[in-house]
């Protein structure tokens, strides 16, 4: 029997988004910028399975990215 705990969940953080022509979007390339439409204040967003769950903010563990959760969504 499986326990239902150790179930994989697909985790997304997405920390902004913005929208551009594809004709930008094909002229990018190494050290293009992307701008993104939040500020730097906004929480990143923790989707569980493609659903918004936690609010967060984006902080560094070690040399690598995570993610402290601020709040539900």
């Amino acid at each position: 029997m499986v326990d239902m705990k150790d179930i994989n969940l697909d985790i997304t953080v997405v920390i902004g988004k913005t929208k551009l022509p594809l004709s930008t979007l094909e002229g990018m390339g190494k050290d293009s910028i992307l701008e993104l439409d939040n500020e730097y204040i906004e929480p990143a967003i923790v989707m569980v399975n493609g659903v918004p769950k936690f609010k967060g903010e984006v902080v560094t563990v070690g040399n690598k990215l995570g993610v402290r959760i601020i709040d539900e969504c």
